[in-house]
């Protein structure tokens, strides 16, 4: 199943990721730590689904751009 991915990078976010582009672990900076995270590819495919997480080990993804989204706020990384 796909998502519609077309305004994800309008929205504004509320949340930080680092390091940004990593090759292993991406740590968010939240205030809502509850919600469900997501992680898309460029097609809008999701990719990787956690919740309660402020670590997230990303090194088994291949190299390339990806959306994490945290509750209904998106910002995009890089797997290097």
């Amino acid at each position: 199943a796909q998502d519609d991915i077309s305004n994800i990078e309008t929205e504004v976010s509320s949340f930080n990721i680092y390091p940004n582009p990593t090759s292993d672990f991406i740590n968010i900076v939240s205030e809502d730590y509850n919600s469900k995270i997501e992680i898309f590819n460029h097609l809008g495919e999701t990719v990787l689904t956690t919740e309660n997480n402020s670590q997230i080990y990303v090194g088994d993804l291949i190299r390339g751009v990806y959306y994490l989204r945290l509750g209904n706020k998106t910002q995009m990384f890089v797997r290097n």
